[in-house]
């Protein structure tokens, strides 16, 4: 088993800790087997999409045996980094096996898809006393094209057959990049097999705040990946409201609180009177400020879908 001193390649406050690497020798044999296995079970009309994902809990019973014999493999226990009573939960409800085939140019507006094209964290929420990791393990090779990039760790390579890059959910920032100047030989998609490990080091949470943590992300990623899809080369207007949606999740946290930093100032700077009335203005100046927010979202949405029943092209 790796040591703890060599698993993470990166540790970083801000970023959180992050692992690369090969997964062990003895899980190999169940990569062949997803890669074959689950290649064969994607619809036809499907392969031509931008994406398409499995969930464990949707796949037959080879596929979720190969998953398990990886999950339960002693090789992530790593991840507890030689603490004491460290707890390592499987979430498996969370795991899933991607399938990738983005257009030559991410240009395109693909709108619910393009988050994972933009800078961003897959999480927001970095609970006390808990750690949330994600694994992407390479299902296929050939891959001389798409790349996880760490932003601000500045790293990245594409993933292929076996590598394993496993960082945390809610601090590691990162963004998928396809290469402008493509390798007419490598491989046009990718399958990547999605892990998720929640771990308490030192741990002195309940059970119930370790289940709690457990059903909320599994929740957040369902319907984060929802809408993610629905709004992805949308169509009709319910879409593109999706698609918009999902870049505003996608938005770095520091971003968003910077945005509202600078509401807030404007909002303190808008009121005036004072007395009795003072709650009466600040109800109304919220609902004001909420009115403009939603009225913007709508012209956005509605101008872009305009654009598209128009000249059935994505504005961008």
């Amino acid at each position: 088993m790796k040591s703890n001193k060599e698993f993470f390649n990166f540790k970083d406050k801000t970023e959180g800790n992050v692992s690369i690497g090969e997964i062990p020798n003895n899980l190999k044999p169940e990569i062949d087997n997803i890669a074959e296995l689950f290649y064969d079970s994607i619809p036809k009309d499907k392969l031509d999409k931008t994406t398409y994902h499995r969930w464990y809990s949707d796949l037959d019973a080879n596929l979720k045996q190969n998953i398990d014999k990886i999950k339960q493999d002693l090789f992530w226990k790593n991840f507890c980094d030689g603490t004491n009573n460290c707890k390592m939960i499987k979430v498996d409800n969370m795991d899933e096996i991607y399938y990738a085939n983005p257009p030559k140019t991410t240009g395109k507006n693909l709108y619910g898809a393009v988050g994972n094209y933009y800078v961003h964290r897959d999480g927001h929420f970095p609970f006390f006393g808990t750690k949330l990791y994600r694994v992407l393990i390479g299902v296929t090779g050939n891959n001389k094209n798409i790349m996880t990039y760490l932003t601000n760790l500045n790293y990245g390579k594409p993933l292929n057959k076996y590598d394993y890059l496993a960082f945390d959910f809610d601090k590691t920032t990162h963004q998928v990049l396809k290469f402008q100047k493509e390798d007419d030989s490598a491989s046009t998609y990718r399958i990547v097999l999605k892990l998720h490990f929640l771990v308490c080091e030192n741990c002195d949470k309940s059970e119930w705040y370790l289940s709690f943590l457990k059903t909320f992300y599994t929740y957040y990623l369902y319907i984060t990946r929802y809408v993610m899809e629905t709004g992805t080369n949308p169509k009709t207007l319910p879409e593109f409201f999706f698609g918009m949606v999902s870049l505003i999740i996608g938005i770095p946290t520091y971003t968003l609180l910077s945005l509202l930093i600078y509401i807030i100032i404007l909002f303190v700077l808008s009121i005036r009177t004072q007395g009795k009335n003072i709650w009466n203005k600040i109800r109304g100046n919220l609902l004001n400020s909420l009115y403009i927010c939603i009225a913007l979202l709508v012209i956005i949405v509605l101008i872009d879908w305009f654009h598209y029943f128009v000249t059935n092209k994505y504005i961008g």
